[in-house]
């Protein structure tokens, strides 16, 4: 299932998947949202035989900050999934 994402943006360039990372103001750092839609376009490559190679990417000028301890955090510390 698809998870609909503006913090992760996709972009198919012939055989290549462009993933990018998009919330520049937060210094790209993961939500559970943005790990569930990366998963989604990883799924998508896998998927598409006409795929080559996939490249990840950031939107701004920080690549990632890592987790967004705010939104991450309180979801494992209740064992739910991201």
């Amino acid at each position: 299932m698809s998870v609909p994402s503006d913090t992760i943006t996709t972009e198919t360039r012939g055989s290549l998947l462009l993933v990018g990372l998009n919330r520049p103001a937060k210094l790209n750092s993961f939500t559970g949202e943005m790990l569930r839609a990366l998963g989604d376009a990883y799924t998508r490559y896998e998927g598409d035989a006409a795929l080559r190679c996939a490249v990840v990417f950031a939107h701004g000028k920080d690549f990632t900050a890592g987790l967004d301890l705010a939104d991450v955090a309180p979801r494992v510390a209740e064992g739910k999934a991201l």
